[in-house]
């Protein structure tokens, strides 16, 4: 009889505590060589906090730690390293005036003879490096700061798996990846589990939880609220995890597990009728080096969604509507309300609202409260003559965290402490107390959990019904078909179809992004 192998790691009965609040009780991780569980919930679960435990930068009131069944202790990354456990956050950690070479091997001793840097061959063996360990073909001499937002996702899980790690987690890694980067994590995640990798995939978006996980864990309010397996008696065609309906059957337990409840999903709903002038319009806008000659418009009580894969242009497309355009190389016109768009600020003033897709970095100030974030924006609520008014700025805030459901309901909360989910709100909430009427959404459901989608989405089409405009900017092609009434689709920097809501489709829309089904006038999508 073989011998039982021991867990690759194993951390159990966590317990902590910050102050007065409990956010985990009496919580357990146990990963095995070479299998993949998902650690699932909604924003505020515990699970950042459970990995932070894992990875020293929380010490645990009480937990048992062991790593290949030895007993193990963890007080500071540099621990957690040692013993090779790697995390990759959803936030990118990257310096982005370095090289792409420098940053693949930032704190790791790459010198030659004598201790000297070759700088050609360190490029060089970057380039391989990147290539064979998540599929990425960029320049090693390249700054970080130059690549696309996925690019630097992929080079930040590339630098987590040339460590080697006996333990490797991914905290939202598809965040922002469209499906064919997502395809190439994906597979890097398989030959790390192959080789005997533990891997801990914590993820909003189910269906790659389905693809990849052979065990579902979910926190619900800081305990354990269930396991689910998704591995079959049976091996099969997908490496032993079930398949079709009984999939789908165990998914949706899993997101009863995480809110508690039965979660209904976007649903069916009739095109809707917008009429009147249109509140954006967009004419022959250019982006250098993203895309070229967009044209689109947005009525009033109007949900117009846009897609494409990375590198479409798809991600260029918010900063140039918010600004008009107005960057060095860009041309074009865009219209708000009927008056000229020339800046992020002009955008605001003739109401229009920018929700980005990187929230911390540009869509609120991580240092302060949730209150002063709402009052930001909503300066002619809070103010007289130019002089703030705290009073009134506490109730707009208070009456904008109740309406929008921020957690924990506390406006005097450091935004920068909130979940990703409840950060997202407080970037809408600021927006809605303005009385913005344009609503430009980019990404913004990226990293955000189930319930939390529900209650963004039902905000969304609140103001949708009462005659604002939305242009829906994402790559979460269900998002769109859920919520748009028309789909522009972007491939390789131009506007190849345009689909109203009777034609769309998940297949569909993926297959035109993709270039492998015919554009907007039947004419076949440039390969």
């Amino acid at each position: 009889m073989a011998a039982e192998v021991a867990p690759r790691v194993s951390l159990t009965g966590v317990r902590k505590s910050f102050g007065a609040v409990r956010v985990l009780d009496d919580v357990s991780l146990v990963v095995a060589p070479g299998e993949v569980v998902a650690l699932v919930g909604e924003n505020g679960a515990g699970k950042s906090t459970l990995i932070k435990v894992l990875t020293g930068f929380h010490r645990a009131d009480t937990a048992v730690l062991e790593v290949d069944g030895r007993p193990a202790s963890v007080a500071s990354a540099r621990d957690a390293e040692a013993l090779g456990i790697r995390v990759v956050h959803q936030d990118r950690h990257l310096a982005g005036r370095l090289s792409v070479a420098e940053q693949l091997y930032l704190g790791r001793d790459e010198g030659g003879r004598g201790g000297l840097v070759h700088r050609r061959e360190l490029v060089r063996r970057a380039e391989r490096d990147l290539a064979a360990s998540v599929g990425l073909h960029v320049r090693g001499d390249a700054l970080v700061d130059d690549l696309t937002v996925a690019e630097q996702q992929l080079l930040q899980v590339a630098r987590a798996v040339l460590t080697r790690p006996r333990v490797l987690v991914l905290d939202e890694p598809t965040a922002s990846l469209a499906a064919a980067e997502a395809a190439l994590l994906f597979d890097a995640v398989r030959r790390l589990a192959a080789e005997g990798v533990a891997v801990v995939y914590i993820s909003h978006y189910l269906q790659e939880v389905g693809d990849l996980a052979d065990r579902v864990l979910v926190l619900r309010n800081g305990r354990t609220a269930g396991e689910v397996s998704l591995r079959s008696a049976e091996s099969d065609d997908d490496g032993g995890r079930v398949a079709g309906a009984e999939r789908h059957a165990l998914l949706d337990r899993v997101v009863e597990l995480m809110v508690g409840h039965q979660v209904a999903g976007l649903g069916e709903r009739e095109q809707r009728r917008p009429g009147g002038e249109p509140l954006l319009a967009v004419d022959g806008l250019t982006a250098p080096g993203a895309f070229t000659d967009l044209s689109l418009r947005v009525l009033p009580g109007e949900v117009v969604g846009v897609t494409g894969l990375i590198g479409s242009g798809v991600e260029a497309l918010a900063d140039a509507v918010t600004t008009g355009g107005t960057a060095r190389g860009a041309g074009g016109r865009v219209g708000l309300g009927g008056r000229r768009v020339r800046s992020r600020r002009s955008f605001a003033r003739a109401g229009g609202a920018h929700v980005p897709a990187q929230r911390r970095r540009d869509g609120i100030v991580v240092r302060a409260t949730v209150r002063e974030n709402i009052g930001l924006t909503a300066t002619g609520q809070v103010s007289r003559w130019g002089l703030l008014l705290p009073r009134r700025e506490r109730a707009v805030a208070e009456r904008w965290v109740e309406r929008t459901d921020v957690r924990p309901a506390d406006p005097e909360a450091l935004a920068g402490s909130l979940s990703g989910g409840n950060q997202q709100k407080v970037v809408l909430a600021k927006w809605l107390a303005r009385g913005s009427r344009l609503f430009v959404l980019d990404q913004p459901t990226a990293g955000v959990d189930v319930a939390s989608r529900e209650q963004l989405y039902a905000r969304i089409e609140e103001q949708v019904d009462d005659g604002a405009g939305v242009l829906l900017i994402t790559t979460d092609l269900e998002e769109l078909v859920g919520l748009a009434d028309r789909v522009l689709v972007l491939h390789r920097g131009a506007l190849v179809a345009e689909l109203p809501r009777a034609e769309l489709g998940v297949e569909r829309l993926l297959a035109i992004s993709s270039g492998q089904r015919a554009g907007r006038q039947g004419q076949e999508v440039p390969a």
